[in-house]
């Protein structure tokens, strides 16, 4: 089928978070320059879904014969064949409504996170609704094989990175100029991030390295105001008990210019994340296309991305207990290697030059268009697991014992909701406190934690991208 014969409509909205604006904004570009993208006026998701999905789900299933209505139309109108949608909480109500319309359609959308309780129950939502002609595009096989932990539909998902446009920067750019002793942190400025980790172990690589400074780029975010203001008093104590005053920069949110500019300053990223929402970890690319070595947690596809002893370093991370633990000691033996270490940098950056160009977007997007393209060349089929009208408002989790993997599920507080009362409608990151929430999702998540040297198995499973 050509490429020119397909037409993906773009049905989102405005992401609330700088980063996944810039990211989503990127990844609609790259895709654009090989596929047919249609923006769909935002006005449509009212059209849809009527005030609220709060009333939608009130009147389910009768409420689906409106949206199938209204979907219908709208591929009509625009003469889609596939539709993709960024926001994550319409997927299910649009798959329920496009098979009530027995509607040609698929639906492409990404794998951001998995382990958050957000994407928990978004996945567990969608499971029973997702046919071959739909594409799901995961970054890491660390991600994919966390969603068939919730359920086996999950492996049709497509392993398809977010791309990325490389710099154009010679080989020797970076390793000809002075060093500047610049620690780069960049992302989310949240307590399952282990910036407090970070401030600690930049403590100790100070008495070794006396001359560095730590930037710290990113929002602080939070499920509620009162978690931001807490972890944003923890931070500001370690800083005055260390006495890091004038060598820790907190820049806010950055982008554009001032991004690149940061990374083109810097000597090494750091990310010592140990989020059960992390998937990919797109600042570790970043960094490569800059040239930058990074040191980060042996933790889901950080293990796909960086190459230990070869463009960073991988910091073990235990999780035996209830909560998983950084090896502090690890961190700061690693950053300072890179620090005072001309040869070893000069090496390491060469490395991330080069690994950049595994996720090139121009490599990456035509492969999301190979995929696209076979999903709309499928014929028509409802999904598998069909339920009848009174099934869908009165069937529980814990019955549907061919589509989950209830053994992995059991911890979880879902499993006597329905399939459509789960579906979520806020973003809160945990249900309680976050050490209940590691122990909830642990069994469909544990594998995210690792030892430096399970990267060559990590990077083993995520080959096809390789």
């Amino acid at each position: 089928m050509s490429t020119e014969a397909i037409k993906v409509g773009y049905l989102g909205r405005q992401w609330y978070r700088i980063n996944q604006r810039v990211v989503e904004k990127q990844w609609l570009d790259y895709v654009g320059a090989y596929i047919d993208v249609v923006t769909i006026p935002p006005t449509y998701i009212r059209r849809l879904f009527g005030a609220s999905f709060e009333t939608l789900n009130e009147q389910l299933p009768a409420s689906l014969d409106q949206v199938a209505t209204e979907l219908t139309e709208l591929c009509d109108k625009y003469e889609i064949q596939m539709l993709y949608v960024n926001t994550p909480t319409l997927i299910p109500y649009l798959m329920m409504a496009r098979d009530r319309a027995k509607l040609d359609l698929g639906i492409l959308f990404i794998a951001h996170c998995v382990g958050s309780t957000y994407w928990m129950k978004l996945w567990m939502s969608v499971a029973p609704w997702i046919t071959p002609k739909d594409v799901l595009l995961v970054s890491t096989a660390s991600c994919k094989r966390a969603l068939t932990h919730i359920s086996p539909v999950y492996e049709q998902a497509e392993l398809i990175p977010l791309g990325i446009h490389l710099q154009e920067m010679e080989a020797g750019d970076r390793q000809t100029r002075p060093r500047s002793f610049q620690m780069l942190s960049i992302g989310r400025i949240e307590d399952v991030k282990n910036l407090h980790v970070l401030l600690r172990c930049f403590s100790s690589i100070r008495e070794q390295v006396e001359q560095v400074r730590l930037v710290i780029a990113g929002e602080f975010t939070g499920d509620d105001e009162n978690q931001v203001a807490s972890y944003k008093q923890e931070l500001d104590e370690l800083i005055t008990q260390h006495q890091l005053q004038a060598h820790v920069q907190f820049t806010g949110a950055v982008v554009g210019e001032e991004k690149d500019r940061l990374f083109r300053e810097s000597d090494m990223l750091i990310n010592l994340s140990t989020d059960v929402g992390e998937t990919f970890g797109y600042n570790l690319i970043e960094a490569k296309t800059w040239g930058l070595p990074v040191v980060c947690t042996a933790w889901n596809g950080f293990m796909e991305v960086v190459r230990h002893g070869e463009d960073g370093y991988l910091v073990d991370c235990d999780w035996t207990e209830a909560e998983p633990v950084i090896d502090e000691q690890q961190v700061i033996d690693y950053s300072v290697q890179l620090l005072k270490s001309d040869e070893r940098y000069a090496q390491f950056s060469r490395q991330a030059l080069r690994y950049a160009a595994n996720y090139d977007y121009r490599t990456l997007s035509p492969k999301i268009r190979e995929a696209v393209e076979r999903a709309v060349a499928l014929p028509w089929s409802p999904a598998a697991w069909q339920m009848n009208d009174e099934a869908i408002t009165s069937t529980q989790i814990k019955d549907l014992t061919h589509l989950y993997r209830l053994d992995r599920l059991a911890r979880l507080p879902y499993l006597h909701d329905t399939v459509v009362s789960i579906i979520p409608t806020d973003f809160a990151h945990t249900a309680g406190s976050l050490t209940e929430w590691y122990e909830r999702v642990k069994p469909i998540v544990g594998h995210y934690a690792g030892r430096s040297t399970a990267y060559k198995e990590a990077a083993a499973a995520a080959k096809p991208h390789a």
